[in-house]
């Protein structure tokens, strides 16, 4: 954040300087300009001062786009921590005709049984 401020005070300085009738302040300004910066000309510290000012911007997008994904996780989660995940869901091939379709090739069944219908099973151990 501070090279964006002193290639933003830089650039304007070396402007308002190099505008005919500069003033005492202009001067001023023209003289606090960090001594690193001087070489540079009027067009590369402008360059240099909107890539720093386009980082900053993507920076921020960049945080609230990863913001918002974690929003919507963490919806997803609240939304599927009732989800059933026992025992009676299962997921087959089955080969051969589908009733659906009317063609015969390679089926993907999702079977859910009626939590009406669902009895725990205990585990005995001898």
């Amino acid at each position: 954040m501070k090279d964006y401020r002193d290639f933003r005070f830089a650039y304007s300085a070396k402007y308002r300087y190099s505008q005919s009738g500069a003033t005492k302040q202009d001067t001023i300004d023209f003289n606090n300009i960090n001594p690193e910066l001087m070489p540079y000309d009027i067009g590369s510290l402008r360059t240099f001062r909107d890539e720093f000012r386009s980082n900053i911007d993507y920076s921020a997008l960049f945080f609230v786009l990863i913001w918002g994904l974690n929003v919507v996780d963490a919806t997803v989660d609240a939304h599927l921590k009732t989800f059933d995940v026992s025992p009676d869901l299962s997921f087959k091939f089955k080969f051969g005709p589908s009733q659906m379709a009317g063609t015969t090739g390679l089926s993907l069944v999702l079977g859910v049984k009626n939590k009406s219908d669902y009895k725990p099973r205990m585990l005995c151990v001898r």
